[in-house]
């Protein structure tokens, strides 16, 4: 958005991390997402994704509460439950074991999303189920310890890095997995849980930022770092059929709640607001 001049001005703000967990940002990025206060401060209306975002922003950045719109998102139509007979293809193609199940985590490997807890829990579930961890995301930064805590772990193979994943393959991973896995320290929204519902993954999450506000009571939420509890909600939905089933179905309620055509007529909505202001 321009910094100058006589524009009508909506910024949309996604998060607020390189504030709240400044170490988890490169010195550039820091540089770079701080001009979006500035942008902030200035527009006649600023779009948070989150009551929790926008919250941030008011605390932290100085915006005027009067102009502040909070605009959920949405799963998109592509995430939606996938039929057992496309997950041979999409094994086949990221060298998959189909005969295991698998614990999914979906999103960048930076920071902030908390991963390297992940293969200790991968670890300690293992002496009871035998389970593998899929990671689908691009690398981010500030990654190496997220690779030095698998190294570090012992999980080897049983824990597998594939890199950015498409959409329609995505989907079909979130359907087949056995339970999606979400750790972060900080979210702005949390995609990854609506999209994991809208395709009936049971979802185990942490309790930070806007997560509580996203899954409601479809997912079991815990605090970031503690492993003992990570582990045993994820046996839970492991070794009890019902109880997943429960949070199967939950998610696909939750999930049904949000959709981009309230967020296109929100957002549109905003826009005209700044028109006008």
């Amino acid at each position: 958005t321009p910094r100058w001049g006589s524009w009508r001005r909506v910024v949309t703000l996604h998060d607020l991390a390189f504030l709240l967990y400044p170490n988890t940002h490169t010195q550039a990025s820091r540089a770079y997402y701080a001009a979006a206060g500035e942008s902030a401060r200035r527009a006649e209306r600023v779009i948070a994704v989150s009551q929790r975002t926008a919250s941030d922003a008011i605390r932290l950045l100085g915006v005027d509460p009067v102009r502040v719109r909070v605009v959920h998102e949405a799963a998109a139509a592509a995430f939606n439950a996938r039929p057992r007979s496309e997950l041979d293809a999409v094994a086949a193609r990221y060298g998959l074991d189909t005969d295991r199940p698998y614990i999914l985590f979906v999103g960048t490997l930076e920071p902030r999303k908390n991963v390297g807890m992940l293969f200790e829990v991968l670890k300690q579930v293992r002496r009871d189920v035998d389970v593998q961890l899929l990671l689908a995301g691009a690398r981010g930064w500030l990654d190496e310890p997220i690779f030095a805590a698998h190294a570090a772990s012992g999980v080897g193979q049983a824990a597998q890095f594939l890199g950015p994943v498409g959409e329609a393959d995505l989907a079909v991973l979130y359907s087949h997995a056995a339970v999606f896995v979400l750790p972060s320290l900080y979210e702005g929204f949390g995609l990854p849980v609506l999209e994991a519902m809208a395709c009936g993954a049971p979802v185990v999450c942490s309790g930070a930022g806007p997560l509580p506000e996203v899954a409601d009571d479809a997912a079991t939420l815990l605090k970031a770092e503690d492993v003992a509890a990570w582990t045993q909600a994820v046996l839970r939905v492991l070794m009890d059929r019902a109880q997943a089933d429960r949070m199967r179905a939950a998610g696909f309620r939750r999930a049904a709640q949000f959709s981009w055509a309230a967020t296109a007529r929100a957002t549109r909505e905003v826009y005209r607001e700044a028109l006008l202001a």
